[in-house]
C-alpha cells in the first residue's frame, strides 16, 4: 500500500492499479507457499533532505531513528520488483520440532 506506481519493463512509471496490486500479492503468496522468503523492491523520487543523507548528524536523521515514522519516508514509492530466496532452517529447528 506504500507503492503508488510501478516501473514497467521499458523503464516508464505508471500508476499501480488495484489489479496490479492484487497480482503482486498473489505472486508473493505463491512464492511464500513454496517456503521462499520474498523481498519487494521500490524507490522514491522525492526523498527531500534525505537525498543528501550522510550520517546520524544530518538534519533528517530524526526521520530514521523511530520505526513508527518510517511511513513518512516509505510512501508514494515506485514498485520495481521482487526477489525470492530459499532460507534454510537453522540447525536447532530439528530438535525444537522433535520437542513439540
Amino acid at each position: 500500500e506504500r507503492c503508488t506506481h510501478v516501473m514497467t519493463s521499458n523503464g516508464s512509471k505508471i500508476a499501480l492499479s488495484d489489479k496490479g496490486r492484487q497480482a503482486i500479492t498473489a505472486e508473493i503468496n505463491s512464492l511464500a507457499k513454496r517456503a521462499l522468503r520474498c523481498l519487494g523492491m521500490a524507490f522514491s523520487d522525492s526523498l527531500g533532505n534525505l537525498a543528501s543523507f550522510d550520517g546520524p548528524e544530518h538534519e533528517s536523521a530524526k526521520l530514521l531513528r523511530d520505526p513508527s515514522t518510517f511511513v513518512n519516508v516509505e510512501s508514494k514509492l515506485t514498485w520495481v520488483g521482487m526477489v525470492a530466496m530459499q532460507d534454510p532452517p537453522r540447525e536447532e529447528v530439528k530438535a525444537a520440532m522433535k520437542a513439540c
